[in-house]
């Protein structure tokens, strides 16, 4: 006999009986998300053994690799399972709220690409408003968490002068493998991770919140100084790469150095409720059910 999920409504009645309207409103939320925002995964902080802080880093004016050390993300959070595809992009800019792309198709399940910085902010807000949760791009750290990559890959150590160093870095980041094809793939193409999230590491690289910085290091590598330039952020993908906040087609320019990333896109992420839990069980009952 087929097992009957727990609906709508009475998940809904449930939620009023505990706590009144507010419940009523929380299930709303929760509606809104699951239509808005695709599928979520709840994602535990983990410790990365080698994480290297973005941004440029010297020693007596002298450019040096960037130190790592061990790190751990502050909390848990819930993480687009995809990145904002061209059909969810396309309702903000059908409100008139976001900046039409070339990416943004009202039927389109790829990724939306062509997006800046500043896109990527207005359309966090507009899904914020809309589901009233919290959204909002990754950091750097949180990102490296939830990618399953260790963080970044592992940089050798370059030897020289700065000016050999540099020459080798730029030739090490223009024979990075490139896809043999050129074009945004449909969501889900490069795979799931460990972490349950699709297309980490693909073509579609992913705006996070930080500012690139320089850094003024002293002879043990403790940081004595830094520079913060905000108009230029951190975007995440194969390699940790950086691109000034205006620009969303990296093929236009704005790399610092070395091969850019094929297209700029994002996800988001939002920070833990209470009431998180209740909606969970019952979304987790209704899939039992549904496989019976």
């Amino acid at each position: 006999m087929k097992r009957t999920g727990i609906s709508e409504i009475a998940l809904s009645g449930i939620l009023s009986i505990l706590t009144g309207w507010y419940g009523a409103s929380l299930f709303l939320q929760y509606k809104n998300e699951s239509v808005l925002a695709g599928d979520v995964i709840y994602v535990q902080p983990e410790r990365i053994d080698r994480y290297s802080i973005p941004g440029e880093f010297s020693i007596d004016g002298i450019p040096v690799d960037a130190p790592q050390r061990p790190e751990l993300a502050d909390h848990a959070l819930y993480v687009m399972k995809y990145h904002v595809l061209q059909k969810e992009y396309a309702r903000c800019v059908a409100e008139g709220v976001c900046s039409a792309t070339a990416g943004a198709s009202p039927e389109n399940i790829a990724p939306v690409t062509g997006v800046t910085y500043h896109d990527a902010q207005i359309y966090a807000q507009w899904l914020s408003n809309k589901t009233g949760r919290t959204w909002r791009l990754p950091t750097d750290l949180e990102w490296a968490n939830f990618s399953d990559m260790d963080g970044q890959e592992e940089e050798p150590v370059l030897t020289g002068s700065w000016t050999d160093q540099w020459i080798k870095r730029y030739r090490m980041e223009a024979s990075r493998p490139r896809a043999q094809e050129r074009r945004v793939y449909p969501a889900g193409h490069f795979g799931i991770n460990k972490s349950g999230l699709a297309d980490i590491g693909g073509n579609v690289w992913e705006w996070t919140k930080d500012c690139f910085n320089r850094f003024n290091l002293d002879q043990k590598g403790n940081i004595l100084s830094h520079t913060s330039f905000c108009g230029v952020r951190v975007l995440q993908g194969q390699h940790r790469s950086y691109m000034p906040d205006f620009v969303g087609d990296a093929s236009s320019g704005g790399c610092g150095v070395g091969t850019p990333p094929d297209y700029i896109g994002f996800r988001l992420v939002r920070d833990p409720q209470w009431h998180d839990f209740i909606f969970s069980y019952f979304h987790q009952k209704n899939i039992e059910a549904a496989k019976t």
